[in-house]
Formats: structure tokens, C-alpha cells, sequence
């Protein structure tokens, strides 16, 4: 009984011993936390003036690691400071191009360096597509994530403050801006039946088009340029499929945007300045490679209104045949505008009266409308 009772109580120490061996914490891997230097532009509470998000303007993101530690990689990332918005704007780590680190830092002056200095060059044109009114500001979120050669890792945190200040608003067109008021810039979508006529003509092949309207951010200096980022959904599908057989000026016929009510026409990749005066007419550019939408309002807008429709013209109820007829005349000549949009229009174009049905003949193909 002797016996039992010691082996017991030895078996209970052995066991104490493991407990209290898991219970200790485990000992820091990192020598001193990573820290962004005080040199760096990028830091917990700093504003970022982005004028034109232009690739000639860096900010630099500057954080301090210490010698002693090994440092397998690091990843930065900015995101979007909005919960209703998964967005990131930056990525980067070791391998980037703009990575640069500094192993010679001695910050207590005693001759031996006893800091890594990581430095990342971020060019403004990586705020190019933040969504971010004008003359407003916008915050993002951003992460360093070390990891040392034991595979434990240290962060280092902050929001930055994006102030948009140039002449210049960005809305960003995805399913979290669209009918959200909580991400801003915003966008309001709804679907409109094509005209009475129209939608049973053999030459309209969707009864219906979806309308996009962006909120009234865009201010009222008419030398503010308008930047429209289709990031997703059926916008950006519209506008690749007006753009698939044009060229570098061509006008899109299967959109339809409109600016105070007005008609602009929206040009591939280019402006025709044959078409249009560039220094005061309102016009748009579609860039398919950014899938972005450009808009330069006319020299009087006091105000703008946009609104963006994924159709031709022709079937927009609001857009009279007259308007469609003065708008396009100078870019198509006669004949393409009766190819191109209907009896009713070229009929228009020689100040000729329309019948209603002739709103429903014509041969729009791809559709898409944006308002704003």
C-alpha cells in the first residue's frame, strides 16, 4: 500500500511539472517589435495628398526591424477602411521592386548597426481606382506582416488618410457600391423596359436595360474629371461588349451616357477631336484595359448629373430622336444613322416628323447605360 501511495505521488509531481512546462508562455521569437521609422509617409494617422495619382508621386512606407532578428519575408497590404467593402488597393512584399532594406542603422550611435531599415516606395497611381469624392477623403488600412526564420510572424498596423484634393473624383462601380449607401461614392441601379414598340421589334433582342446612376459627389468645378472603375458585374460586361469591335476613337453605339440630361458620346480609348472639342464639350473615354470610364464635363456645368445606361440610345425613352440625331450626326454622316439607330433618326437629321413606331427599327446590338 506503501508502495502504490509513492508511486502516485511521483506520478502526480511527473505530471505538475508537464502542466506548469505547458503553462509557461513561450518566449518571444521577435528581439523588438517591428515599428514604422519616423522618416516614413505612410504611418498610423497620416494624410495622403493624392492629386492626380500620378506614378512620378511616391509616399514611403518605412518600418524598423531589429539586426538581431532574421527576417524571412514581409507582405504589406492596404485595404479599404470600410466594412461593407472587401477592397484591397496595395500589395507588396520583398520581392517588389519598389523594396528596398538598409542593414547598416545604428540608432544609439555606439558603431555597431543594431537596426534593418525596410522601406517600400508606393507610387500614386496605386491610389489611381480608390473610391473617393471630390474634394473629400477616404481611409485605408494598412499591414506589414514579418516573418523570421522560425516562422513566427509580427505585425505592424495603421490607417492613413487618402485626401482628394486634385480635380478629381473616382466612384468604383462593384457589388458593394451598387444601391449601398454606405460605400461611397455610391451607385443606384434599375432595370427599365425598353420602349412599347421597341421591345417587340426583331432588331431589339433585350426587352430590358439596366441603368446606373451615380450619387451627386462628383461637385460642381467643371474642370473636375469624372473616374468611373467597372470593377465587376453586368456594367463592365456591357461596356467590353460595345468596345469588342472598335478602334482607338471610334464612338460606342451600344451605350448611352448622360450628363444634365444631355447626351455624350463615349469614345474608344480616345477622344475624336473631330468630333468633339475636348477644352469644352462633355464627353466620355472607355479604356478597356483599366476597365475604366472616363468623364470630362463641358466648361458650364455648374453641376453634374450622370447617368450610364447599358443600351443604345434609340431605346432610351428619355432620349428624343432629335438628340440623337444632333449628337451623332457629325460622327456617323446619313446612312449610319439609320444602321446604327433607326428610321426615326435619320429622319430627324433632315428635320423630317417621326411616327412612333419608328422608334422600334433599328440594330443595337450591345447595351449599356450609365447615368450619373
Amino acid at each position: 500500500m506503501r508502495n502504490f501511495t509513492k508511486r502516485v505521488a511521483t506520478l502526480g509531481i511527473m505530471l505538475a511539472v508537464i502542466t506548469s512546462m505547458f503553462a509557461m508562455p513561450a518566449a518571444a521569437t521577435f528581439s523588438t517589435q517591428p515599428a514604422v521609422d519616423s522618416s516614413s509617409d505612410i504611418s498610423d494617422g497620416a494624410t495622403i495628398s493624392v492629386v492626380d495619382a500620378n506614378e512620378s508621386n511616391v509616399s514611403a512606407l518605412v518600418v524598423d526591424t531589429d539586426a538581431n532578428d532574421t527576417i524571412e519575408s514581409a507582405d504589406v497590404t492596404v485595404d479599404l477602411n470600410n466594412s461593407d467593402r472587401n477592397y484591397t488597393v496595395y500589395d507588396a512584399d520583398t520581392a517588389s521592386s519598389e523594396y528596398s532594406v538598409n542593414s547598416s542603422i545604428d540608432t544609439d550611435s555606439d558603431g555597431t548597426a543594431d537596426t534593418d531599415r525596410h522601406t517600400w516606395n508606393v507610387s500614386h497611381d496605386e491610389f489611381a481606382d480608390v473610391p473617393v469624392a471630390y474634394n473629400d477623403t477616404t481611409d485605408l488600412d494598412f499591414t506589414v506582416e514579418f516573418t523570421d526564420g522560425a516562422g513566427d510572424t509580427a505585425n505592424v498596423t495603421g490607417t492613413i488618410t487618402i485626401s482628394n484634393d486634385g480635380e478629381r473624383a473616382v466612384t468604383v462601380v462593384d457589388s458593394a457600391s451598387i444601391d449601398n449607401s454606405g460605400v461611397g461614392p455610391s451607385v443606384e441601379s434599375e432595370s427599365q423596359e425598353a420602349g412599347t414598340l421597341a421591345k417587340y421589334s426583331p432588331f431589339h433582342d433585350e426587352p430590358e436595360h439596366d441603368i446606373y446612376t451615380l450619387d451627386d459627389s462628383f461637385g460642381s468645378d467643371a474642370n473636375v474629371t469624372h473616374e468611373i472603375y467597372l470593377a465587376d458585374g453586368d456594367m463592365a460586361s456591357a461596356y467590353d461588349a460595345s468596345a469588342e469591335d472598335t478602334e482607338a476613337g471610334d464612338v460606342l453605339i451600344g451605350q448611352t451616357m448622360l450628363a444634365n440630361d444631355g447626351l455624350v458620346l463615349t469614345f474608344d480609348s480616345e477622344a475624336d477631336s473631330d468630333l468633339v472639342d475636348t477644352s469644352s464639350d462633355a464627353y466620355a473615354v472607355y479604356d478597356s484595359s483599366a476597365d475604366k470610364l472616363t468623364l470630362e464635363p463641358a466648361d458650364d456645368n455648374a453641376t453634374l448629373d450622370v447617368v450610364s445606361m447599358n443600351q443604345n440610345p434609340v431605346d432610351v425613352e428619355s432620349v428624343s430622336n432629335d438628340d440623337i440625331a444632333s449628337t451623332f450626326d457629325d460622327a456617323f454622316g446619313t446612312y449610319a444613322l439609320f444602321s446604327n439607330f433607326s428610321v426615326g433618326v435619320l429622319m430627324a437629321s433632315f428635320g423630317l416628323p417621326t411616327l412612333a413606331f419608328l422608334f422600334a427599327v433599328g440594330a443595337p446590338k450591345a447595351r449599356s447605360r450609365i447615368e450619373a
